[in-house]
């Protein structure tokens, strides 16, 4: 099985530099060469709640490339930024993927945050008495469940692409 996903990265890999090559920007902030040390192809794992996405990304001279192996990422130029931001959709359950390249040291400097639809319960007061006194007290509480956005965050696993030779 690892032998497949091997030959898919390949085809992403020629993929993303045909893309450099003819100068598609649509997933690659412009960034300053002079602060990209990392320069190369590298496999990344996000490691997600209950789910596991891939991709592989390229750090040129003067851009960043991501593709993931589900969904979209687009990147946002952040002129003299050390970290590079990239926003996903369609990754899992998720709602959305942010992932933080630091283009000086991407595989020990790289996070991400992602948001989720959840819910949670929540107890609140559905009947108040009256006291003699004029104070109100609960006398009857319900739990009702509420829709919340659950965040999660973590470190981007980052390593070195290795091309079959």
């Amino acid at each position: 099985m690892r032998a497949h996903s091997s030959s898919r990265y390949s085809g992403a890999l020629l993929w993303f530099f045909s893309l450099a090559a003819s100068g598609c920007v649509g997933t690659s902030p412009r960034v300053e060469p002079s602060a990209v040390r990392s320069s190369g192809a590298y496999d990344y794992v996000l490691n997600l709640p209950g789910h596991e996405s891939y991709g592989v990304l390229a750090v040129l001279r003067d851009s960043i490339w991501v593709q993931p192996s589900e969904g979209f990422c687009t990147g946002q130029p952040v002129r003299g930024a050390e970290t590079v931001v990239f926003n996903c959709v369609g990754i899992g359950r998720f709602g959305s993927v942010t992932l933080y390249l630091n283009r000086a040291n991407v595989i020990q400097g790289s996070s991400w945050a992602a948001s989720e639809p959840g819910q949670r319960q929540e107890r609140y007061c559905a009947e108040y008495q009256t006291l003699p006194s004029g104070q109100t007290r609960c006398v009857r509480y319900e739990v009702r469940v509420v829709d919340v956005v659950v965040r999660h965050t973590g470190r981007l696993l980052v390593r070195p692409r290795l091309i079959p030779g």
